[in-house]
């Protein structure tokens, strides 16, 4: 089977979130999804690097405590791990200390209780263009044939 998607190793995962071995050590010991990628064979998805982008500025900026909302941030894992960058980037999470959900930016029903919500445009750019320096979105790759106008018959 052909792998369909871009896959990355620990190391660029932490390198391109932003994560220092310190806290990395510590999510994978209190957050139950990364409990499952350890050694040298775990790779992990754009979507996943997404949340741990999150997870590092929502510690780093607001001092959320991993501890208390791992079960959310294993949710958010677990929705956002086959999330398609395009898709992503269109996104806001609402984060829950048990629970999270992800919707259409602007689409998510207020929240009963504390939640914090998180917009992922600005990560999604930030590591789609650390991840691939060359790419340039705004330019679209020659066609391999010239479009041309084709007449049908009139029958």
């Amino acid at each position: 089977m052909a792998a369909t998607t871009i896959k990355f190793t620990g190391e660029q995962a932490r390198g391109l979130a932003g994560v220092t071995p310190e806290a990395w050590r510590h999510w994978r010991s209190t957050v139950p999804y990364l409990q499952t990628k350890r050694g040298k064979g775990a790779r992990f998805s754009i979507g996943e690097i997404v949340v741990l982008s999150l997870l590092a500025q929502a510690v780093s900026d607001l001092g959320i405590g991993v501890s208390r909302t791992a079960q959310g941030w294993n949710r958010l894992f677990e929705l956002c791990a086959d999330q398609r960058p395009a898709d992503l980037r269109d996104a806001e999470v609402r984060l829950r200390p048990d629970d999270a959900e992800i919707a259409v930016e602007g689409a998510l029903v207020p929240a009963a209780g504390f939640a914090l919500a998180m917009g992922c445009a600005p990560i999604v750019d930030t590591l789609m263009m650390a991840a691939f320096p060359d790419l340039d979105p705004s330019s679209q790759r020659p066609l391999p044939f010239a479009p041309r106008l084709v007449a049908g018959s009139t029958r």
